[in-house]
């Protein structure tokens, strides 16, 4: 990873931790209110980008220490824009079309060390550009549309900068002023420049110091001094890709040849195969590194005699189609060679011969249109390769055995995506230490076979053998894979395999396995037992199989974690079929089946309720049964408004028809309850005389409005509710805890409340309809609109709406009435929220008296 991303990231987070703010996100008291162009993120970080501005904003706080101004259309920075910020630590002015930097415009930033300028006009810097802010770490000078011509005076003096960025100028020469010195820099960007000559004089500037990274591509050098790298004491990337002309190689091997180089990449400089002799000059070099990927090079031979420190050579893309039997002698260290995506037709007898006996783990021949892979001593003497990677080929082979020999510590082979494999039973005798085989996409149509190709693989550990439609497979393929943990066996045709007649048990030994993918295999059943023998397993795809029912225990015991059984034919989740995995299970993909939305379901609607279980794809959960929930999400569907549990005991139907007990009963009710009885017989006769106000009609009422709330929400009637009403509006509620009179009962103390209010106000919440007493006021308002309009309903946070269609009288009565909202957030809206419930309290009540409205 490059520094210059190190350090952006690094004092990013400076200003990223999050200080007090208020709701409307605005600074809180005491700092300085920002521009509106600007988006706060918090005190010390302001985000500008994108605002299309055309100056810098006036007003920042002086705590800001992140500042974003890139990607708008500043053109000119003036002596106040910066001024007062003396904290500020990262500064982004890229993408602009700033032509004009001066040292007054930093006099305020010491702290400043990331300063990032690139894609803007500036040619020409002020020698004294930067004296305000030498601390800086990070320069970035790149994209510049005018371009500098040279490396400016006014670098000189920047002792900590780590990185510097002059890519995309045009530099002629890559040499810094002889004052100029740079201790600390770790990264040196000159790429895409004009510098065709590299002098002894160049780095000078760069004494002692340790690179991680030189960058001189695209540039146009056909000449290198010796002497030019000496001052640098290492270099850990040295990148020349498309930057070198060949002739310069040979220059640049004598250069780099005592130096402390690691990794050298020359990659598309139109190298051919007579220009990689050149490299012999950098056998006494430090490099361990060496990519000359993307050229012409046709033929390997000799050509990397004595690179003995290099451990990676890379040689991508390069048309090569001939390796000679010494192209690699000398390598006495590599560790991987990358031949991919090359032309070699057939890895023949001694390809590789003069890698024996080195180091070398990794071998990249993918992507290369190798159709043959000889059976005699194609990989010799490779004996502690760990990593093969041969896919992305056009191999077309039976593979015997031989065509491996010699590959005694292989633990990864990669043989997939090829043309047309089969296996014979010796296909992998000699690989006795592989841990990981791929063969997916090789065409491998089926693996019955006795002894199984996979007999001597007792220590692999995964196996990819997805996307081969298989048919079929011998019941003892996998039984020497006792240490298998991954299978990957998706996109097969193995249906046949397990039906309702056929059960080939191929899972049988595999005890140890964790992971299996059964996907998209055409399963219509899983037969019982088929899992049973998988202790350890935790992840069970079967998903986009023809599957409609599952066997209740056919996942018991099994330590799932994970269970796909998205996009079959499945119409219900049994209780039985799940609740045994569900101490392990943390995630479940049930998404695209048919789902039948009926009672049968209801056990599995309801855990979807309060299950922990991460349930993916849950968009696509839909119900295709009954026709009235067909194309519905299963979370829409409420199995209580089936009334799934509908019978009763008998004897409670007998009870109710004892005649004498009822008799009881009711008398008992009628003198307990006599008042609300009365109450009942006051509401008959006011139907009957066309809702006349029976008693004390001209009488004024005690209260504008009862106030019927849970006592969770106390705090905020006390709050909000009474202060704007009694204390703002001088209007008289009635209060369960103040206005109820002690020793009294509670329900004649409601019933009474009620009638003595203009209005009856229902503060509506989650715990408002879960009171018990709350229902009871509620019930007695409602009673009420029937001579007057009574009842105002104050939603006070969000509800549900499946909780609230449990409440059909006041479900009913919401949807066809109007009612207030509380708004969360202050400002505007609380306000109209208020002015709308005191103009309904105060406005005349309106009562209904011999059809008239008064």
């Amino acid at each position: 990873m490059k520094f210059a991303m190190i350090y952006f990231v690094v004092f990013l987070s400076l200003g990223v931790v999050l200080l007090p703010q208020n709701t409307d996100g605005s600074p809180t008291s005491g700092t300085k209110p920002l521009p509106k162009e600007c988006n706060i993120v918090n005190d010390t970080f302001v985000d500008c980008r994108h605002k299309d501005l055309r100056t810098i904003p006036t007003g920042f706080p002086a705590t800001v220490e992140t500042l974003l101004l890139s990607y708008n259309s500043i053109r000119v920075i003036t002596n106040e824009s910066f001024h007062g910020l003396v904290n500020l630590v990262t500064l982004e002015l890229h993408h602009n079309s700033i032509s004009k930097l001066r040292s007054v415009f930093f006099k305020d930033q010491e702290k400043l060390r990331y300063l990032s300028l690139h894609h803007n006009q500036i040619g020409k810097l002020p020698n004294d550009v930067f004296e305000h802010v030498q601390g800086l770490e990070v320069l970035d000078l790149s994209y510049m549309n005018n371009g500098f011509t040279s490396l400016p005076v006014a670098l000189t003096g920047l002792l900590n900068l780590r990185v510097l960025d002059f890519s995309s100028n045009r530099l002629q020469s890559a040499g810094f002023t002889p004052d100029a010195t740079f201790p600390a820099l770790q990264e040196l960007h000159l790429g895409k420049n004009q510098i065709k000559s590299l002098q002894n004089a160049d780095f000078k500037a760069l004494l002692d110091c340790k690179l991680s990274f030189l960058d001189m591509t695209e540039n146009q050098v056909v000449d290198i001094e010796s002497g030019v790298f000496h001052p640098i004491a290492s270099v850990a990337e040295l990148d020349f890709s498309k930057g070198l002309d060949p002739v310069a190689i040979p220059a640049l091997s004598e250069a780099i040849s005592d130096q402390l180089v690691n990794t050298l990449y020359l990659k598309e400089i139109d190298l051919g195969t007579q220009d990689i002799d050149k490299f012999k000059d950098l056998r006494n070099s430090t490099l361990e590194k060496l990519d000359i990927s993307f050229n012409n090079i046709t033929t390997l031979n000799s050509e990397f005699w004595g690179l003995s420190n290099v451990t990676s050579l890379i040689i991508q893309s390069s048309l090569v189609t001939t390796i000679g039997a010494t192209a690699f002698s000398g390598l006495h260290l590599v560790e991987t060679v990358d031949l991919s995506s090359n032309q070699i037709a057939t890895v023949r007898d001694g390809m590789f011969s003069a890698l024996s006996n080195t180091n070398l783990k990794t071998l990249y021949l993918n992507n290369s249109k190798i159709n043959n892979i000889s059976a005699s001593d194609g990989f010799r003497g490779l004996s502690k390769l760990l990593y093969l990677k041969l896919s992305n080929n056009k191999i077309k082979q039976n593979f015997v055995g031989e065509e491996f020999k010699g590959l005694d510590s292989l633990e990864v082979l990669d043989l997939g995506v090829n043309t047309n494999i089969s296996l014979s039973p010796d296909a992998f005798r000699f690989l006795q230490s592989l841990q990981t085989l791929y063969l997916k996409l090789a065409n491998i149509k089926n693996i019955t076979v006795v002894p199984s190709p996979f007999d001597k693989l007792s220590g692999l550990k995964n196996l990819d053998l997805s996307n081969n439609n298989m048919a079929a497979l011998h019941v003892d393929t996998f039984s020497s894979l006792g240490n298998l943990g991954t299978m990957y066996l998706q996109h097969n045709n193995l249906y046949n395999m397990w039906n309702e007649t056929i059960h080939v048990p191929f899972l049988k030994s595999l005890r140890r396995l964790k992971y299996l993918n059964l996907c998209y295999n055409g399963f219509q059943n899983i037969p019982n037992n088929s899992l049973s023998n998988l202790p350890e397993l935790k992840a069970l795809l079967l998903c986009h199989n023809k599957i409609s029912h599952l066997q209740d225990n056919i996942i018991d015991d099994l330590p799932l974690t994970t269970l796909d059984l998205g996009h079959n034919q499945i119409n219900l989740i049994n209780q039985t079929l799940l609740e045994p995995v569900l101490g392990t299970l943390k995630a479940l993909t049930v998404s695209g089946n048919p789902f039948s939305c009926g009672c049968d379901l209801q056990w599995f609607r309801e855990w979807l309720d309060v299950t922990k279980v991460h349930i993916n794809d849950n968009s696509h959960m839909i119900c295709s049964s009954p026709p009235d929930m067909r194309g519905k999400l299963i979370i829409d569907f409420h199995p209580e408004t089936l009334n799934c549990d509908h019978r009763l005991p008998l004897y409670t139907w007998i009870l109710i028809g004892v005649g004498s007990c009822m008799v009881f009963v009711t008398v008992a009710l009628a003198v307990k309850f006599r008042f609300h009885i009365n109450y009942c017989f006051n509401l008959v006769n006011a139907r009957r005389r066309k809702y006349q106000r029976i008693k004390g009609e001209d009488l004024p009422f005690l209260y504008d409005a009862f106030v019927s709330f849970s006592h969770k929400d106390e705090e905020w009637v006390d709050n909000e509710l009474v202060r704007h009403l009694e204390g703002d509006s001088g209007l008289r509620l009635c209060l369960h805890k103040r206005d109820f009179i002690l020793g009294r009962k509670i329900l004649d103390s409601i019933i009474e409340a009620v009638d003595s209010s203009r209005f009856t106000l229902c503060i509506l919440s989650a715990n408002y309809l879960d009171s018990h007493w709350c229902k009871m006021e509620r019930e007695f308002a409602m009673a009420n609109l029937i001579d007057r309009d009574v009842l105002i309903i104050i939603a006070l946070g969000e509800i549900p709406e499946k909780k609230i269609t449990k409440y059909y009288k006041l479900h009913k009565l919401m949807m066809k009435r109007t009612y207030l909202t509380w708004p969360m957030e202050p400002g505007v809206q609380r306000n109209d929220f208020w002015v709308k419930l005191k103009t309904v309290l105060r406005a005349p009540e309106l009562r209904i008296n011999n059809n008239d409205v008064i």
